[in-house]
């Protein structure tokens, strides 16, 4: 999995994110959001295959930003990812920007 920044508050994710990169990417983002100030949108629209780890790096994401007071919001969340958030009750806790 690939982490582009596109612009100053835009970060998109392309490829798969599989268990075996899940620690790496978080890892990886953490970095990114470090660098960033006020605000970022992760866009996902480019994720090639959503499993529920993506919605476990997410929320890891979601808990260091609000740490260091970013504000953080996903976007380009497919129809599967979309489903996995609903069933697990977290589309009211994961921000999505449209």
């Amino acid at each position: 999995m690939e982490i582009i920044q596109k612009s100053p508050v835009v970060v998109a994710l392309s490829g798969d994110c599989s268990f075996a990169e899940a620690i790496a990417l978080r890892a990886k983002g953490e970095h990114v959001i470090a660098g960033l100030s006020g605000k970022c949108i992760v866009d996902l629209s480019d994720v090639s295959c959503a499993h529920s780890v993506l919605i476990s790096v997410m929320l890891c994401w979601l808990r260091y930003a609000r740490f260091h007071e970013i504000d953080l919001a996903f976007s380009g969340i497919s129809s599967r990812l979309h489903a996995l958030m609903a069933v697990n009750n977290l589309l009211s806790i994961i921000p999505v920007h449209d």
